[in-house]
């Protein structure tokens, strides 16, 4: 009953593959601004190259921050392709029992 044929189970894959893209997507863009931070850091971390340990603590902890938050969202988004992985083995799986509902022998279109 929830998918009457092919096509509305088809769409409802894509809606589930697309919401997982855009978390995805907000996942890159934020890896994005945390690379620009990064740049920042390391302009103010130029003037201590020579002996990063006289850096003030307070740009080294961005610096440390800035560094896990990237391990976090490139984890987040490796999270999100295993989940892409799932849904779409979830839907082959629905989608080879369905076929035989959808059969015209069983009073389905299969469109």
């Amino acid at each position: 009953m929830r998918y009457p044929n092919a096509a509305t189970h088809d769409r409802e894959r894509a809606e589930a593959l697309a919401q997982i893209d855009a978390v995805t997507q907000a996942a890159r863009k934020r890896i994005a601004e945390l690379a620009e931070d990064r740049r920042k850091i390391d302009e103010e971390m130029e003037f201590y190259k020579h002996d990063p340990g006289k850096a003030p603590g307070s740009v080294r902890r961005r610096l440390d921050d800035n560094t896990q938050s990237v391990a976090v969202q490139n984890r987040f988004i490796g999270e999100q392709e295993e989940e892409k992985k799932r849904v779409n083995a979830r839907f082959d799986e629905e989608r080879a029992r369905l076929k035989l509902l959808w059969s015209p022998q069983n009073g389905g279109t299969n469109r």
